[in-house]
């Protein structure tokens, strides 16, 4: 029996380093004792537990769902599951909107249904987390997509064997495509209620050279013709049968023999006009009347499948209004109208071992295509490690219950920089939950490479000599707490 799932340890995916407050992380495992071990050298001599999550487990019905609930969920040695929460099954593509949701009847103005964009003014998020929370009906034999209800339950079934599950909050697909982001982000009436020129995102065709791309999922028919309609700028009208576009997406095109028809500059067109089977784009400058049929090499990309430049101002704030939904629905589980009250015995708050928010793809924390545009427009450290802050900040501001994790990442994965992960680690320990524990934070990754590290040769700038200099941060904050010192508790 095989299953596509990670290990993860306390410390990390399969032993990367996680820090609650400099909490458990080593690089060496062995069962229930757990110590920091360099080369030659013992970092600290304590021995911590260590908790085995299994990251993404099979969960839709089948034989991978069956067996792997009873030949690994009822072993002892694993302690829970980490779960994904994509952004777009709890925020549907027509929110946000001008009414007021705060004026409804509670639970819809509850702060996990309601948000208020702190950005555009009188603009409102609306969230729906029964995809996440799953069915009241029969949770212990849900396995809808996304839902979390069959791993609260006990295992094996009846004997009280509860095991913790853990969420990562996704608000971008690793690529190639991204299918997280609500696609509202890139539209032209977000960013303008926003009050920022655009939001840009990286793909293939305004980001070449980078080492992760997001290309979409389109292929553009070879000989479909492109045909301009020769004004100034001009519409081009594409025939193009069953096309997947909309009014208002943004979209960039190359691969035309005539490179009048190709956008390529990091703003991108805007789809003026669709039907079933033709579109139109709007060039931002140059004229043509002439018509050009596409070939094997033309692209079509599309924004709301690229990565959004997350610190920018339309992402961002929509961004930071999930998180505080989310930290709030997750402080108050216990409480969903769809948990029934069978259910609420075990308390599932309790249940909850950490929550780890994603500061860019998935719950990572790295920036990409640094050197291409539209990214090589921004410093990286000087926008990379503000924004860290920001989710930071956000995540704390929602008084969250439970544990809080962040990825720490050196930089962009093609040119890693130490001061970026040493800059990260520092934000997360100076951040804490409402009960006064300090942030964790982690890296995965760990190579054999990494068996050499000793602290002594620790950088905090430069090249790192350890995955997203995991073992210099390690070094710098363990303390062998445990359980996680407290921030009332700590000198």
């Amino acid at each position: 029996m095989r299953f596509a799932v990670k290990l993860e340890t306390a410390m990390g995916i399969l032993g990367a380093a996680v820090l609650c407050t400099a909490l458990p992380a080593q690089t060496v495992l062995y069962g229930s004792g757990t110590q920091v071990v360099g080369s030659t050298t013992l970092i600290n001599p304590a021995t911590t537990y260590t908790r085995i999550y299994v990251v993404f487990p099979p969960q839709t019905s089948g034989n991978n769902n069956t067996n792997f609930i009873s030949n690994v969920m009822k072993q002892s040695a694993i302690d829970g599951v980490t779960l994904q929460v994509p952004w777009n099954a709890v925020e549907q593509t027509s929110s946000p909107n001008q009414t007021d949701c705060r004026v409804l009847a509670p639970p819809m103005s509850n702060p996990d249904r309601c948000q208020a964009d702190s950005t555009a003014g009188g603009w409102f998020h609306t969230y729906d987390w029964s995809a996440i929370d799953g069915t009241s009906g029969t949770p212990c034999s849900d396995t809808t997509a996304n839902s979390s209800a069959q791993w609260f339950c006990d295992f094996p079934n009846g004997s009280g064997s509860f095991k913790q599950v853990n969420f990562e909050l996704f608000g971008i697909s690793n690529g190639p495509t991204n299918v997280i982001t609500p696609s509202y982000v890139t539209t032209p009436s977000w960013v303008s209620a926003t009050g920022a020129s655009a939001q840009d995102v990286v793909n293939t065709i305004n980001a070449s050279g980078c080492a992760v791309q997001y290309p979409g999922s389109y292929t553009v028919p070879t000989f479909t013709p492109f045909q301009g309609d020769g004004n100034t700028p001009s519409n081009i009208t594409v025939t193009w049968t069953s096309h997947p576009f909309v009014s208002g997406d943004i979209i960039w095109v190359s691969g035309l023999s005539n490179a009048t028809f190709n956008v390529t500059t990091a703003a991108g067109a805007v789809v003026t006009w669709q039907n079933s089977s033709s579109f139109s784009y709007k060039l931002l400058s140059g004229s043509t009347g002439s018509m050009v049929f596409s070939n094997s090499s033309t692209k079509v990309v599309v924004a709301r499948q690229s990565w959004p430049v997350p610190f920018e101002t339309p992402y961002a704030s929509a961004w930071q209004a999930f998180l505080k939904a989310a930290i709030y629905h997750f402080n108050n589980i216990n409480n969903v109208t769809n948990n029934p009250p069978t259910w609420n015995f075990m308390q599932i708050s309790s249940h909850i071992g950490y929550i780890r928010p994603g500061v860019a793809t998935g719950g990572e924390a790295f920036p990409i295509c640094t050197s291409s545009p539209p990214m090589s427009t921004y410093n990286p450290v000087t926008t990379w490690v503000p924004w860290y802050t920001t989710v930071n900040s956000t995540v704390q501001s929602a008084n969250p219950q439970m544990q809080i994790l962040y990825s720490i990442n050196a930089g962009d994965p093609a040119s890693q920089d130490a001061t970026i992960a040493t800059a990260e680690a520092g934000i997360a320990v100076g951040h804490y939950n409402a009960i006064g524990e300090y942030n964790g934070f982690g890296s995965q990754g760990l190579k054999q490479t990494d068996t050499s590290f000793l602290p002594t040769s620790c950088p905090q700038t430069g090249s790192p000599n350890t995955g997203n200099n995991w073992g210099c941060m390690f070094a710098n904050y363990w303390s062998g707490a445990s359980p996680c010192t407290r921030r009332s508790e700590r000198p």
